[in-house]
């Protein structure tokens, strides 16, 4: 877990170190939101290219996943990519979410991770 968190606090350190310049000419807009969860608490990276891509990252123990946004769906929802291993998936309304898994077996229900998350106010 501290290596995401130093990971972190040096992208954050260098976005707000960087120039003027340097951040007009980015191409991802990065925003960590913390969630409080019933299972404890959760913080969610956001990541929107200027390609119109978006990705958001969970940090779960000592492991950073990565899920894409699904554009086909009417609800805000990001899936992670395993192949036939399952996937992580994360759906977000307004300033509440929650974080699942869905196995790869053909009668697979999905088990919610994190429930009932909401947005944590900023410091």
């Amino acid at each position: 877990m501290r290596r995401n968190r130093s990971f972190l606090m040096a992208a954050v350190m260098s976005l707000t170190l960087a120039s003027p310049s340097a951040a007009e000419k980015a191409t991802t807009m990065v925003t960590v939101v913390a969630y409080r969860c019933e299972q404890g608490p959760l913080s969610i990276i956001n990541a929107k290219k200027v390609s119109g891509e978006e990705l958001v990252y969970a940090t779960l123990g000592e492991k950073a996943v990565q899920m894409s946004r699904l554009k086909d769906r009417a609800e805000e929802m990001y899936v992670s990519l395993h192949a036939d291993a399952g996937s992580y998936r994360w759906r977000v309304a307004g300033q509440s979410g929650a974080l699942s898994w869905l196995g790869p077996e053909a009668d697979a229900r999905e088990k919610v991770l994190f429930g009932k998350c909401e947005a944590a106010p900023a410091d």
